[in-house]
């Protein structure tokens, strides 16, 4: 009978759950639809093009939400009956949140003491902050678990939002990406979690939050790298990231994520290069060089010729055979040090590209130690070429690079760039530009030989034609331990299997994908047996096939381009003098100068008075002054990830504080050099500047 009796008191507790079960989920029917209006309504004063996007969304995958024994609300796949969370969803975001705070290991950019090759302002400072900075970490503990605040979380899967919560309450992200390849559980987010509560606290305290939904994960770096270059990407230099829950999708986003979040810290520039750039761009100005024009197109009959991009990776030499039983053909365009190479083989280029600002493209120029085999070769580059290149060639055609501070202090103030034509994607290696620059000048079919971007063996990393090798074929003593001979990084090959690449060659792999799809008219062929190229279909050099091409009028070509689409531009120094702005400049660094005379208690408030200040840049980008923005953002960028990286560092916040206040003497006195160079901007040609 007791076991009878046990039964049925058993029964009846489970048909009493259920019944509060059932009241439960119907009370959550109720409340669900009232917090997905709140979360839109918030979000289209805030978020306006996610209000949109979710206001009317229609799931790809059905779902239901239900309420587990606990009262929780859950979400059970209609497809498979797989619930998303356990038994309780409120305590597996908690535990997971305690878990990753307590275990997870702190991503950061490494920064190292540089060497000084053209005696540069900011790797002088840089190299006494580095090096304070790694006196200070011998001095104190240093931090093993997430502190109380992060510049920057990166959460991998939104899932139902809950673990959102718990995170604010244990750690401050001073900026927060989240990352949900599943739009339809972001969706399902905004019926279950309080967005609106969580974005307003975030906005009372002028904190940082941006969505990737629904993104794949090869479409993720592109956008995470403008969203940083807006953001600051110093908060990039400390942080950590989790993954919320499994999935192929999420897992695959976060370990591209991972493997590439390095492109975050290049590609910044600095202050000395800036100058330099403004300095150069004006002396060629100056100087009568003729620069493309914006609204000249190349003529049609131009623009299907055979054009072969030749860079000096390893496999240019299996194509030097294919090119000069066809040099009277193709247009031949040698990017940088392959000129050397082309000449040591007896072929002679029709046009030079060349990307870089200092001494080093001149030089290597003079070491050819072939004046008359140059001189007739058209060199076309960017403004901020060294005024040096100009001396080799008879003829030279010069375009507006366009995220250079010259271009932005003509654009925001005179009327030149409605006439002269701007250049992007030419870095950050000199292969780059090669590709660009002819995309840019209209020819619509390139073939490209030796842009390898890596390279199959460490003892062949150019072409054995190149100044890298003496005449035996082995490396030159002084290139033996060149970090392009060094690789890290391994990337698809253009005709399958792998390469050997680095963190440059990578990123110089990346530029060339977004430059080819930015001119899908044209027809581009990789023949190189390096890297692979989006875009770039992939051609055995050996399978290339001219027979019926014409032989082509060089002279005419290089005329078309020189005469009918270049011209020298008008330009007045005093006026650019004039546009320099001394005086603006100077109350800016003053203003940054005043706010370190102090800092603040907090971690959290020393990152958002970083922020703060590369927020002002932006708006400076924004005004007639933006050029000024191109001058400080790269060094900024830096100062502030090396504070950044002291800050938290440190296990002990009040010690970290403390450790900083080591380096504001070095920042002022960057600060009061800063302001000092500026003023003799114009006339910083690399070299000559100090």
């Amino acid at each position: 009978m007791t076991k009878l009796n046990d039964v049925i008191a058993q029964t009846e507790n489970r048909l009493e759950q259920i019944n509060e079960q059932l009241k439960q989920n119907i009370a959550m029917q109720d409340i669900l639809p009232l917090r997905f209006e709140r979360n839109i309504a918030f979000m289209e004063q805030y978020l306006p093009n996610i209000a949109a996007e979710y206001k009317n969304y229609q799931p790809k995958k059905s779902f239901e939400f239900f309420c587990t024994d606990n009262g929780e609300p859950n979400l059970r796949w209609l497809n498979n009956a797989e619930h998303f969370y356990g038994e309780s969803p409120f305590n597996e975001c908690h535990e997971q949140l305690d878990q990753v705070l307590s275990s997870a290991s702190l991503l950061r950019f490494n920064m190292n003491v540089e060497d000084d090759y053209f005696n540069q302002q900011h790797i002088q400072y840089m190299n006494r902050l580095v090096s304070e900075n790694q006196k200070i970490k011998a001095e104190y503990p240093l931090a093993e678990q997430v502190p109380e605040s992060i510049p920057l979380c990166l959460m991998f899967g939104v899932g139902l939002g809950y673990q959102l919560g718990y995170l604010y309450e244990k750690c401050t992200p001073a900026n927060i990406f989240i990352f949900e390849p599943d739009a339809d559980l972001f969706y399902a987010s905004l019926f279950t979690f309080e967005w609106s509560d969580l974005l307003n606290y975030i906005l009372s305290k002028n904190l940082g939050v941006h969505f990737f939904i629904g993104q794949k994960a090869d479409e993720v770096i592109l956008d995470l790298r403008a969203v940083v270059t807006v953001k600051a990407p110093f908060i990039c230099a400390t942080t950590f990231g989790f993954v919320h829950y499994y999935s192929e999708e999420l897992i695959k986003l976060q370990k591209k994520v991972a493997s590439e979040f390095y492109l975050l810290s290049m590609g910044w520039g600095f202050f000395d290069d800036n100058l330099f750039s403004l300095s150069h761009s004006l002396h060629n100005l100056e100087n009568g060089v003729s620069f493309l024009k914006k609204n000249k197109q190349l003529p049609v009959l131009l623009k299907n010729i055979p054009v072969f991009i030749v860079a000096n990776g390893p496999s240019l030499d299996s194509a030097i055979d294919f090119i000069i039983r066809n040099h009277k053909k193709i247009l031949i365009v040698a990017c940088g040090t392959a000129v050397t190479a082309l000449y040591r083989a007896g072929i002679k280029p029709d046009i030079y590209i060349a990307v870089e600002r200092v001494t080093v493209v001149p030089d290597s120029l003079r070491e050819i130690n072939a004046t008359d085999f140059l001189k007739d070769i058209l060199l076309i580059g960017p403004d901020i070429l060294h005024p040096d290149c100009q001396q080799f060639f008879d003829k030279s055609i010069y375009a507006l690079k366009a995220d250079e501070p010259m271009f932005s202090l003509l654009f925001a103030n005179t009327n030149i760039t409605d006439e002269v034509k701007k250049i992007a994607f030419i870095n950050p290696l000199v292969g780059n530009a090669g590709v660009s620059i002819p995309l840019h000048l209209g020819f619509e079919r390139l073939y490209f030989a030796g842009l390898d971007n890596g390279f199959k063996s460490k003892d062949h990393h150019h072409s054995k034609y190149s100044l890298y090798y003496d005449e035996s074929g082995e490396t030159k003593q002084q290139f033996k331990f060149m970090a392009l001979a060094q690789g890290s990084h391994i990337l698809p090959g253009n005709f399958g299997g792998e390469v050997i690449s680095n963190s440059l060659f990578s990123a110089s792999v990346m530029m060339l994908d977004v430059a080819v799809s930015h001119f899908p008219q044209a027809r581009c062929f990789n023949c190189s047996d390096g890297a692979a190229i989006k875009g770039a279909n992939p051609l055995n050099i050996q399978d290339i096939d001219l027979t019926d091409e014409p032989e082509l009028d060089k002279k005419e070509i290089i005329r078309v381009l020189v005469d009918e689409m270049s011209a020298p531009v008008a330009v007045s120094r005093a006026e650019i003098q004039k546009y320099m702005d001394n005086e603006f400049f100077d109350y800016f660094i003053n203003k940054i100068k005043d706010e370190w005379s102090a800092l603040p208690p907090e971690r959290l408030l020393v990152v958002q008075i970083m922020q703060t200040q590369m927020d002002y840049l932006a708006q400076i980008a924004l005004s007639r002054q933006r050029h000024i923005s191109n001058v400080l953002f790269g060094t900024f960028s830096s100062v502030f990830t090396l504070i950044t990286h002291t800050l938290y560092a440190i296990e002990d916040e009040t010690t970290a504080i403390t450790a900083v206040s080591r380096l504001r003497p070095i920042v002022i006195e960057f600060m009061d050099t800063i302001q000092a160079l500026y003023h003799r901007g114009l006339d910083m040609i690399q070299g000559k500047h100090f």
